[in-house]
């Protein structure tokens, strides 16, 4: 780095010598600073300059070459990121010392080899000040009478010029030696010129005076060191008497201030940096004295009637304890407490006025002051209780000269048993009378004397709780004996479910054995044996499910009424039980989750293949019918067993008509499919049939027709030749045509008609299925449409909702029609005149619901479409 910008040297040398890329600032002027490439930084000899001084790294075009030259286009720097391992490893290589003596104030000439300039510029120097924005030294002795100066010179009209020099002066003509460098800081240490237009003195050195600079060092840590002992010292003082002041009462604060100018005017000054702290401390701590004594006064002004207030109410309660003296009653006692009561009520109420105008330092033995009485308050509280004390302690002694029968002063063991039994309800044995005679009664005594009638009282006390004790273990031994009893019954209960458990488990067993062969049977078996076998084993789990919730029932039943301790000891006991049905349990779940998903595939199974035997049986009754050349009505007779108005066909019938029915012979052996299976013809049989047991001939009439979609304009005529024939209209793309008849090519051109019916105004007529050229007309389908837009089913064709409330709840309680549902029809599309609507019957496939939806709207809103 130089001037605070990167610094660049050449990998190779160039004829001995370095090649560098420096930034130079403004020092020496405007017209060097920026970027150079020179021999050294700083040096005489460059031959690139760059006067962006802007640029914090080298810029990469606008050299000027040579400097003082034109900018050279050709010349380019760019980024070398061929060898970062070397930039790393010389990055990692240690820095050089620097050639100059650095930040030391004493440095020491020596070695210089010229006879007459060796003797005048050797010896001790002292740092005195700067030149040139860099220090400058003056030697320690004259010679001859002149001194000896080490300075910089900086020169920006003659940059030879700028550098190290020693002469008698700064900047004067006469000088001994030279130094060219103009980047080091400090005085160098080598490669002075002697004299200064000589060659370099190799011997010539300039090194630190490490001596006289640790000398200097240590007096000025001395020195440093004393001025801070003054410092501290003069503080301390001044923070004495602060302390005082900060503590001041009105007695002494004008004192006190007084002494703290005092000693502010004479210390203040030798505090150093810590003066205008001390200052503002000072002028605060007067401030603040002042403020507080100020509050002081107004604090004791509001506390001096609350304490002359506090006591009266004291005094008070001294009379009251002094009359309980004279005749201890509870009125008495109940009086004197009260007036104590109403002394700390007046404390709690007024206390933290009275404590704010408490000053410890001004007072005195004559001032009222709250601590004085409260000590008084303390005495009259002592008092009351010493004197209720007193008359316990005289009721005791009643009792003793109640039992005392004989008048001896001392209970004998009689005198003792009627105590015991008059005041507490206990009889005392011999043994306990014994024993209380030989611990409170003297060898050769009559009895208890009065002195220690208390600690009798203790020990018939203990004799009661010794006869207490005896009938709690009574108890207590008799409800263990009875907790026993429960517990082996409880246990017993436990055991028989737990027996019964076993049950569960069998149950459980038979549910996975069933599950396992379901999974393994659901791949090859059909829909209808899986489910069959499905319902089997949501059998068996239903009765193992309801036989465990019996045993969970049981245990939960064996814990009504217990108490607590029964309760945690039967947790322990049923636990073992408990776990086992909750992992049999889990068994149940998971088998039900399972087989819940072989059920909702095995039914999707089931599904299409329901719709594949339909549409099986439909071909095969639309064949039967060609073959056969009979009408709708003819092929209903022929299926039906009742004749008649009453004509309808039952399962049997339509079963048998199956078997017996004219089936298509497949010519290829690919295109042949598998018949329905007679259990897949009772399943089509159920969706078809009209009620649950008969199919109607409406509903084969529905199942029959034949429908084709529009795919390609066309028109509709009244005959089947195209050219022999008139058209009706056009059909557009995506009308829905119904076939009348089976498809016939007309004459020799191979184009294939039928005659249709127009869904949308039953136009009747001639429709081209497909061309002679390929091109397609009519497709299959058109009774399937598709939700584009949401809409709702309605049991009813018509609307009757007049207002958007009646709308709105209409949304709200019908089934949805979502985009993307498909829906078949069940009646065809025909507008409702009221509304405007254009709406048709159809069934959801999604769930069969069944209802109107709007096809179109009265603005031309497409709900659904042909699909």
């Amino acid at each position: 780095m130089n001037h605070g910008r990167p610094t660049y040297k050449k990998s190779e040398q160039v004829d001995g010598a370095d090649v560098m890329v420096y930034y130079w600032d403004a020092r020496d002027g405007q017209a060097v600073n920026g970027w150079w490439f020179g021999t050294s930084v700083g040096g005489d000899q460059v031959w690139a300059f760059h006067t962006k001084s802007s640029s914090q790294t080298p810029p990469t075009a606008g050299w000027k070459v040579p400097y003082e030259g034109p900018v050279d286009p050709k010349m380019t720097l760019s980024s070398n990121r061929k060898r970062p391992a070397e930039q790393q490893l010389q990055q990692q290589r240690p820095s050089q010392p620097k050639n100059e003596v650095g930040a030391e104030a004493h440095i020491v000439v020596s070695g210089c080899a010229h006879g007459t300039v060796g003797p005048i510029v050797c010896g001790s120097y002292i740092r005195i000040g700067e030149n040139h924005g860099k220090p400058t030294y003056k030697k320690t002795e004259q010679s001859n009478g002149s001194d000896v100066l080490i300075y910089y010179w900086n020169d920006p009209k003659s940059l030879s010029f700028c550098g190290w020099w020693i002469g008698p002066q700064v900047g004067g003509e006469q000088v001994w030696a030279f130094q060219p460098s103009r980047v080091i800081a400090t005085c160098p240490t080598s490669g002075w010129k002697v004299p200064y237009d000589g060659p370099v003195d190799p011997a010539f050195l300039v090194s630190v005076d490490r001596k006289k600079s640790a000398e200097e060092h240590k007096q000025k840590r001395q020195e440093e060191s004393k001025k801070h002992q003054e410092e501290q010292q003069a503080a301390q003082q001044i923070w004495a008497v602060l302390k005082k002041v900060k503590s001041a009462v009105a007695s002494n604060l004008q004192e006190l201030e007084k002494e703290l100018e005092e000693i502010t005017q004479k210390e203040l000054e030798k505090c150093g940096p810590q003066k205008t702290k001390l200052k503002e401390e000072s002028d605060k701590a007067v401030k603040q004295a002042k403020e507080r004594i100020e509050q002081q006064k107004e604090a004791q002004a509001k506390a001096e009637p609350l304490l002359k207030e506090l006591e009266t109410v004291v005094k008070a309660a001294e009379a009251e304890a002094a009359a309980l003296q004279k005749a201890v009653t509870d009125a008495a006692v109940d009086k004197a407490n009260s007036k104590i009561g109403d002394c700390g009520a007046f404390i709690n109420e007024n206390g933290s006025v009275m404590r704010a105008g408490i000053v410890p330092s001004e007072a005195s033995d004559d001032k009222l002051t709250l601590a004085k009485l409260l000590l008084r308050i303390n005495e009259c509280t002592k008092l009351v209780k010493k004197t209720q004390a007193q008359k316990k302690l005289d009721g005791a002694l009643d009792k003793f000269a109640k039992y005392d029968s004989n008048k001896d002063g001392a209970l004998d063991r009689k005198e003792i048993a009627s105590y015991a039994k008059g005041e507490f309800s206990v009889s005392l044995p011999a043994e306990t009378l014994e024993m209380i005679f030989q611990m409170l009664v003297e060898q050769d005594g009559k009895g208890v004397k009065k002195d220690a009638f208390h600690r009798l009282k203790v020990q018939v006390g203990i004799a009661r709780e010794k006869v207490t004790d005896l009938e709690r273990k009574k108890q207590r031994e008799a409800r263990d004996k009875e907790l026993q009893e429960l517990k082996t019954q409880l246990q017993a209960k436990v055991e028989e479910v737990g027996k019964g458990v076993s049950e569960v488990e069998a149950a459980v067993q038979v549910v996975e054995t069933l599950s396992a062969e379901l999974a393994k049977d659901s791949k090859t078996s059909t829909s209808t044996e899986t489910l069959k076998k499905l319902d089997e084993v949501g059998e068996k789990s239903k009765a193992a499910k309801e036989l465990m919730t019996s045993k969970k029932g049981r245990l939960a039943g064996l814990k009504e009424g217990l108490a607590e301790d029964v309760l945690g000891w039967l947790k322990g006991q049923t636990k073992p039980v408990h776990l086992k049905l909750v992992k049999l349990d889990k068994a149940l779940a998971h088998h039900g989750g399972k087989n819940a998903r072989i059920r909702g595939a095995i039914e999707k199974k089931a599904a299409a293949e329901l719709a594949t035997a339909a549409r099986l049986s439909v071909s095969m009754l639309k064949y039967h019918q060609k073959v056969k050349s009979l009408s709708t009505e003819d092929l209903f007779e022929a299926m039906s067993t009742a004749k008649g108005k009453d004509r309808v066909l039952d399962k049997s019938g339509f079963i048998s008509f199956f078997e017996k029915c004219e089936k298509e012979e497949k010519k290829e052996e690919t295109e042949k499919k598998p018949l329905p299976s007679a259990e897949e013809l009772e399943s089509v049989f159920a969706k078809w049939a009209t009620s649950s047991h008969f199919m109607h001939f409406e509903r084969l009439v529905a199942l029959l027709r034949c429908f084709m979609k529009v795919v390609k304009g066309t028109v509709i005529t009244d005959g089947v030749s195209i050219k022999d024939s008139k058209p009706l209209r056009k059909l557009e793309v995506g009308e829905v045509i119904e076939l009348l008849g089976q498809p016939v090519a007309e004459g020799d051109v191979d184009i294939m008609r039928v005659k249709g019916r127009a869904m949308k105004d039953d136009a009747e007529g001639f429709v081209t299925i497909s061309g002679n050229q390929g091109t397609v007309f009519l497709q299959d389908g058109g009774n399937i449409f598709k939700v584009v837009k949401e809409t709702i089913l309605t049991e009813s064709f018509e609307l009757e909702a007049d207002s958007k409330e009646a709308t709105q709840k209409l949304q709200d309680t019908t089934r949805k029609l979502r985009p993307g549902e498909l829906v078949e029809v069940q009646a065809w599309p025909k507008k409702e005149e009221k509304s405007a609507l254009t709406r048709m019957q159809c069934k959801a496939l999604s769930d069969g619901s069944v209802g109107w939806a709007t096809v179109v709207g009265n603005q031309g809103t497409v709900f659904l479409e042909v699909k």
